[in-house]
């Protein structure tokens, strides 16, 4: 067992998903609504279940390495492209063929060309249908600092306020807060720590789809986080970093899953060396802990938990709302991208 590291990062996420108690409500198809309940005292492990509205689609005619060439496209060069005046993060989506569920951030387009971050898996046919959406941002997903989707406290600094964190490009936790001036007429996304003198916003940091946010409650009444979007209701294919490197992954529906209704194909192993799913289970300490679970090297279709004793995954449950970790095993350094990338499987929207 990777003891050193589940102990860190138990410790960064102290408190995570305790007395959790999340809503649903259905909308019109395929849209839904989550509040997420974090308990006073406490931090949530907050998913990000939902996708925005698509803003264009057509189809593929080619690939190559990170690049889709797209059939009678006209786009502007770099439309989709962060930088500049354009603040708004998009990713791009494969809805058919043996890549179906590829979603990857667009880094770049020309007039018929689309540039990702991840590597697109092999094979990918002619004709292909993609579609374009908005990515969240803190804005977006949270709602503006004046007006947020939910009772974040705010406060003049990160000491008296809700943080909020999760995990920059380097792999390290970013924490931010909700900020306000002494007279509570101004508010803002800034990150826990000035620039200098300066503080640094966030409202527009990208929150990427599939992924999460650690959200920790201060103030002495439980605080209610409300997610909305629209549902995705096929496989999506998600790039996870290498060893050691953690990656929050979403509950892709609006409803509680079992971990084996995720329909995660992980590389068996020992606990120390198997690609692992760690799940917060309330029971462990005095504010729960981790709990790690992996496919066994003897028996790749059964699931051990941390002392090696085989568990039923339709038992263990992870609810809706919220997000596990998952970490590639000791020595697994690479990637898992493109043909590689973890499968998760959501369920049809039409589930309780």
């Amino acid at each position: 067992m990777k003891k050193s590291s589940l102990t860190s990062l138990a410790t960064i996420l102290l408190g995570l998903l305790a007395g959790s108690n999340l809503q649903a409500a259905n909308l019109a198809s395929p849209s839904a609504i989550l509040q997420v309940t974090v308990p006073s005292g406490k931090r949530v492990l907050l998913g990000t279940p939902f996708v925005l509205p698509e803003v264009s689609r057509g189809s593929v005619v080619s690939v190559n390495a990170q690049t889709f060439t797209i059939s009678g496209a006209s786009y502007l060069v770099d439309q989709f492209k962060v930088g500049g005046a354009n603040v708004t993060p998009h990713i791009i989506e494969i809805l058919d063929g043996p890549n179906i569920g590829f979603v990857s951030y667009i880094t770049a387009n020309g007039s018929n060309t689309i540039t990702v971050e991840d590597s697109i898996p092999t094979g990918n046919p002619e004709n292909t249908r993609y579609l374009i959406r908005e990515d969240y941002t803190v804005d977006s997903l949270l709602g503006s600092a004046s007006a947020p989707k939910g009772n974040i406290a705010a406060g003049t600094s990160v000491q008296n306020a809700d943080p909020i964190s999760f995990f920059n490009s380097n792999g390290k936790l970013d924490t931010f807060f909700r900020w306000r001036n002494a007279n509570s007429t101004q508010y803002a996304w800034y990150l826990s720590a000035k620039s200098g003198s300066n503080w640094v916003s966030v409202a527009d940091r990208r929150v990427p789809y599939g992924q999460g946010l650690i959200v920790e409650r201060k103030a002495g009444t439980a605080g209610k986080i409300n997610l909305d979007g629209e549902v995705r209701s096929t496989r999506l294919r998600r790039s996870i970093a290498g060893f050691p490197r953690w990656n929050i992954v979403a509950n892709p529906n609006p409803f509680n899953n079992s971990l084996s209704e995720f329909g995660l194909e992980m590389a068996p192993g020992s606990s120390a060396t198997a690609d692992s799913v760690y799940v917060w289970d309330t029971t462990l300490g005095a504010k729960g802990g981790l709990k790690q679970y992996y496919r066994s090297a003897s028996s790749p279709s059964t699931w051990n938990n941390q002392t090696g004793v085989e568990v039923d995954p339709s038992t263990i449950t992870v609810p809706a709302g919220t997000a596990v970790v998952v970490q590639r095993g000791s020595g697994r350094t690479s990637a898992l991208s493109g043909d590689t990338a973890l499968k998760l499987n959501p369920i049809s929207v039409l589930q309780p």
